[in-house]
């Protein structure tokens, strides 16, 4: 989508912002721009979990019924299956967890934006669709955006991928059917402008209330 209809799809303004009004009231539709957590499980509970996950249970009762019938290396091999499938699922779980936990992290606590035609910093929870945000170097992403105005722009997704050099972007106007690693007219949250200023929209919240930038897109 052109830049024009990316904010007339999300009720923007290219020049203006939104009106404190107008952001006021998307607050309170979307809520607030922020990774939502449930409540974070003990170790030990995780780990009893994977123990009851149907296929586990199966197995188990296959061992007991090896052991009971004196295939002791068949049950013995069975439970070791068992132990090495739960241990692989509580170790993907609880990483899955710290990681969700690294995201609040990375997130950047203000945002610049253009309000009112004014510019002002404001918290960066408080990101609406539809915001036009301001990105100078050092700036970091605070949230999931549609670039739509830059000038030689690069940005550090190391946070993300682990890359040291910093990935030029682009405004230009991409086929849907891009993958979303090669979307270069999105700066993704947490990460870090590189470059002169740019203006970029808030895009999708990735499923977790993510978004920023000059106009709001989806990023799926």
């Amino acid at each position: 989508m052109e830049p024009a209809e990316v904010f007339a799809a999300l009720n923007g303004d290219e020049e203006q912002g939104l009106s404190d009004e107008d952001a006021t009231s998307k607050l309170s539709v979307y809520g607030v721009n922020e990774i939502q957590e449930s409540k974070k499980k003990q170790a030990w509970k995780l780990l009893l979990d994977q123990f009851k996950e149907t296929l586990i249970l199966i197995l188990i009762a296959a061992a007991l019924v090896s052991a009971f019938v004196g295939e002791v290396i068949d049950s013995t091999v069975i439970l070791v299956i068992v132990v090495a499938s739960a241990g692989l699922g509580f170790y993907q779980e609880y990483r899955a967890e710290q990681s969700l936990a690294l995201l609040k992290k990375l997130a950047a606590p203000t945002a610049t934006v253009i309000r009112n035609g004014q510019e002002k910093v404001i918290p960066a929870r408080d990101l609406v669709p539809g915001d036009l945000l301001i990105l100078d170097v050092g700036d970091k992403v605070p949230a999931d955006s549609r670039i739509i105005d830059q000038m030689n722009l690069q940005i550090d997704e190391a946070a993300l991928t682990g890359e040291s050099v910093p990935v030029e972007e682009s405004s230009e106007v991409l086929q849907t059917d891009t993958p979303l690693q090669e979307r270069k007219n999105i700066a993704f949250s947490g990460t870090v402008g590189e470059s002169f200023q740019c203006n970029s929209v808030p895009a999708d919240r990735m499923g977790s209330g993510n978004r920023a930038g000059l106009a709001w897109v989806s990023v799926k």
